[in-house]
């Protein structure tokens, strides 16, 4: 007759019990954290994390454009922004600042109009709206009027705006 060594069935169902908790812990942290690390990583301009792991081609190709001294180049990585879901608002407010032609920042509020906070989408608009040109101010005021409706009643309201200037 076989006896069964209770200390070897221990040790057994508690590494067992030990395993799956790390898995378990380390897929969570994952799901929770894994977004932030990608976007983080992308927009912020740190290469470290690269030298980690093999970059995904795609990856590699957003960063390189978004950061590119080429105009056109960084059009076509704000672009690739929306198309991979990564927009950033602290990210595009900075850059709008720094970019100097009328496309570029054109496009830079069609992107953030994209984001996942649109709250914060419309108070940059809002924020930024005085000092804009007109045809900015023109794209300003459609993309505010699309995210949220009553700020943009209440905006409108608070800035005197008459009918000619607001857009369909």
């Amino acid at each position: 007759m076989m006896l069964i060594n209770r200390d070897k069935v221990k040790t057994a169902v508690g590494i067992s019990l030990l395993c799956a908790s790390v898995l378990g812990i380390g897929y969570g942290a994952g799901l929770l954290m894994g977004d932030r690390f990608m976007e983080s990583i992308l927009l912020r301009e740190g290469r470290f994390p690269l030298l980690l792991s093999r970059p995904v081609h795609q990856f590699y190709d957003v960063y390189s454009l978004i950061n590119s001294s080429n105009p056109f180049s960084r059009l076509s990585g704000y672009y690739s922004l929306v198309d991979n879901n990564m927009v950033n608002e602290k990210f595009i407010a900075d850059r709008y600042g720094r970019e100097q032609f009328i496309v570029t920042q054109r496009t830079l509020l069609w992107v953030l109009s994209h984001a996942k906070d649109r709250d914060g989408a419309v108070k940059f608009y809002a924020s930024i709206y005085k000092t804009s040109n007109d045809s900015l101010k023109m794209d300003i005021l459609r993309h505010m009027k699309r995210l949220d409706k009553k700020y943009f009643d209440g905006f409108v309201k608070e800035n005197k705006l008459t009918h000619p200037v607001i857009p369909d």
